[in-house]
């Protein structure tokens, strides 16, 4: 049988039924749980189905203290889970860690212009430097107090590539410390930045099914 896992977790959660009939459940395999549906395919792709599985984690989210979310899609017949999470379960275990007791805060920048590269690199050095800057933009500095300000809340950083002139800052943060981080980015009152949040920590959850 196959397993739709939606996460990881090192805890239980009790198992429900969504409206539907589909049943959420945790299976324990190598001393993780994997959280899921069991079924033989995986969801059709689309907006009601993303947004069902983001609301699923969510709940999970606010039922353990640590969780890692699988992809769409993470479609895994149980032997094969079993493989990976023996082989990774040092790095499920610290991906775990990382993220307990902690969530996603996101703060969305509009306005922000991506660097034009107009001739091909000069080397491979050029081209690593070039791909670094392109996956780890700097905010503009409009938003660089408020970030300052946060320095202290935030444990961990990601930062998505500038697509159609917005920059996506994903912060890890203390679930205890949410409150905080809101009110510094209210106070600053910066144009352009939307917050949002706290999440389930999404961009800090490593691919172990790709």
């Amino acid at each position: 049988m196959t397993l739709y896992v939606l996460a990881l977790s090192d805890a239980p959660v009790m198992p429900w039924e969504e409206d539907d009939g589909r049943r959420i459940e945790s299976l324990p395999i190598e001393g993780i749980y994997a959280i899921g549906e069991r079924r033989s395919d995986v969801p059709a792709v689309s907006e009601a189905e993303l947004q069902r599985q983001h609301a699923i984690v969510q709940r999970l989210a606010d039922a353990v203290p640590a969780i890692i979310p699988a992809r769409f899609g993470s479609l895994v017949d149980e032997e094969e889970l079993s493989v990976i999470l023996r082989e990774r379960r040092p790095l499920i275990e610290t991906a775990l860690d990382h993220v307990r007791d902690k969530v996603q805060m996101t703060l969305r920048i509009a306005g922000v212009v991506a660097p034009v590269e107009s001739a091909a690199p000069a080397s491979g050095r050029e081209y690593l430097e070039r791909r670094r800057h392109v996956l780890g933009p700097a905010p503009p500095a409009h938003v660089e107090g408020v970030l300052r300000d946060l320095r202290s809340l935030i444990l961990d950083e990601r930062r998505k590539p500038i697509e159609r002139g917005s920059l996506t800052i994903y912060h890890l943060v203390a679930r205890a410390d949410v409150k905080e981080y809101r009110d510094v980015v209210n106070a600053a009152r910066v144009a352009g930045v939307a917050m949002s949040g706290p999440w389930a920590a999404f961009a800090f959850a490593p691919d172990l099914f790709s």
